[in-house]
């Protein structure tokens, strides 16, 4: 038995297992630099037996952690890659600007964020572009240790090596030896725990829908082809139309994958997704089909309408209820069959003509929301969260309405105010589990860790409740056990804050 015979089999079960949890794939030529990263982890933490240490990882926790970073590059810094980013400034914000409107609010995703280098970094281009309070910028990794990191916004000089004393001046305060972001740069990007690999997207309730901008960098070259092709197809549906992605240069090619433009930039190929018609997953059973705004989603269709037994009635409080939030009341007058044509319309991708058809089905709250999402899906946000509010209005006890605007609040950076509108959709049901969730985000973004926390809980008790498999509503399509996964994984986030902070 050779060297890398022996390597394969004595981390046969542990390279599997990462697979199937990370997508991280170790082809041949990496399995030794591999097994050395993981024999680094294990001394680490005191392992000696591999099966040993492949039942501490499997709890998740520290040790996860520690062996994803030792397993990806997550070294980073402010404007790597600055012909990009000039590229982006020069061109594709002003095509958008064209594309969409000069009020448009540009939203941008950093996927594999790190510690949050690459996203505070669109978030300075975005101000000094004038777009500061019509921008918001997401960033996910799958590392919970870089996301304390990203969330704290505090740097060594060595992530800001390439800079000037006026730009550090300028976004950050000194603290000893360590530099600190401005507050109001810190506010305007949000950091969530997702898995590229398993979880879905676009997802509201990691705020990966409608993105103008997506940044990929040096993340797909840990993957295996068909987890690429997955992970790319994912990236695609959560682009907005005439959206940019962009990889890096060592990544695979995202046009072997997916039906994108190819752009030859003078700092390398880009990806551009087309202006058009295309076919949309059509809203489902309280968004349980396609909860995004833009969902983009390369499946057929399913004509569904709104199924009346998926709506519950509130649980008795003690409590007042919010402003403007009325005791719900039957929805058995509702007719479902002049819906079918609207959710045609909306699915073939005919976002103009799905906005104007909704207005002649105006009796049911369902066309409120599929206004609402055409129009965002046209980049006419305001105009959908006043569709919702409108909705709203009229339809104070439909869960999804409450839920949809608060998405649209979130992404027009008017965060009280989303904060309010998802407080009245867990008035009408506390058992959606997917708005304690996006509430408990929003609450990180407030700076309420405390009240971030309870929502968590709250959506960890919910789907620890159901079945691992079954489709929680408004999820994208996600399964309780994964959403699960997610909300341990935030609670254990703010934890980890906690413990780092002064």
């Amino acid at each position: 038995m050779n060297a890398t015979t022996r390597l394969i089999h004595d981390y046969s079960g542990l390279v599997t297992w990462l697979g199937e949890c990370t997508g991280l794939a170790f082809p041949a030529d990496r399995l030794a630099d591999a097994t050395d990263r993981i024999g680094r982890v294990m001394a680490r933490t005191g392992d000696q037996d591999i099966s040993e240490f492949l039942a501490r990882i499997k709890r998740g926790g520290p040790a996860l952690d520690d062996l994803i970073s030792e397993l990806t590059i997550g070294e980073s810094y402010f404007f790597r890659d600055p012909d990009q980013f000039d590229f982006i400034r020069r061109e594709v914000i002003p095509e958008i600007h064209r594309l969409k409107g000069p009020l448009h609010t540009f939203r941008a995703l950093s996927a594999g964020c790190a510690s949050g280098e690459e996203a505070y970094s669109l978030s300075i281009l975005f101000e000094q572009e004038g777009l500061a309070d019509r921008s918001h910028v997401t960033g996910v990794d799958i590392c919970r240790a870089a996301l304390v990191k990203a969330r704290k916004a505090e740097y060594a000089s060595w992530a800001l090596r390439d800079s000037d004393a006026d730009f550090r001046s300028r976004y950050f305060h000194q603290q000893g030896d360590r530099w600190v972001l401005a507050d109001s740069l810190r506010k305007r990007v949000s950091f969530e725990f997702m898995n590229l690999a398993l979880d879905v997207c676009p997802s509201f309730a990691t705020g990966v829908w409608g993105m103008d901008i997506i940044l990929c960098r040096n993340v797909l070259i840990y993957f295996d082809r068909a987890t690429v092709k997955d992970v790319v197809r994912k990236l695609v549906d959560s682009l907005s139309e005439g959206g940019w992605l962009f990889t890096g240069a060592s990544d695979p090619m995202p046009v072997q994958t997916s039906p994108l433009e190819v752009v030859q930039t003078p700092v390398g190929l880009a990806y551009r997704r087309g202006v058009g018609p295309r076919l949309f997953v059509t809203p489902g059973h309280c968004l349980s089909d396609a909860a995004s705004l833009d969902v983009g989603i390369s499946v057929e269709p399913t004509l569904s309408v709104f199924d009346q037994s998926n709506v519950r009635e509130p649980r008795p409080v003690d409590e007042a209820p919010p402003p403007g939030v009325d005791r719900p009341s039957d929805l058995s007058d509702f007719e479902e069959d002049p819906l079918e044509s609207l959710l045609r319309v909306f699915s073939a991708g005919d976002w103009a003509r799905a906005a104007e058809l909704a207005v002649t089905h105006s009796s049911h709250p369902r066309a409120w929301a599929i206004r609402a999402r055409a129009l965002a899906n046209q980049g006419d946000l305001s105009g959908a969260e006043a569709t919702a509010v409108e909705g709203a209005r009229y339809y104070p006890f439909f869960p999804e309405l409450h839920v949809l605007r608060s998405v649209l609040l979130i992404a027009l950076n008017r965060r009280e105010e989303a904060d309010r509108a998802i407080r009245r959709a867990l008035y009408l049901d506390r058992k959606l589990a997917i708005a304690h969730l996006l509430h408990g985000s929003l609450l990180v973004w407030l700076g309420k860790v405390t009240a971030a926390r309870h929502a968590f809980k709250n959506a960890l008790h919910l789907c620890s409740a159901r079945p691992p498999d079954e489709i929680v509503e408004l999820s994208d399509g996600e399964p309780a056990g994964r959403l699960a996964e997610v909300a341990a994984a935030q609670i254990d986030l703010l934890d980890k804050m906690k413990e780092v902070s002064p």
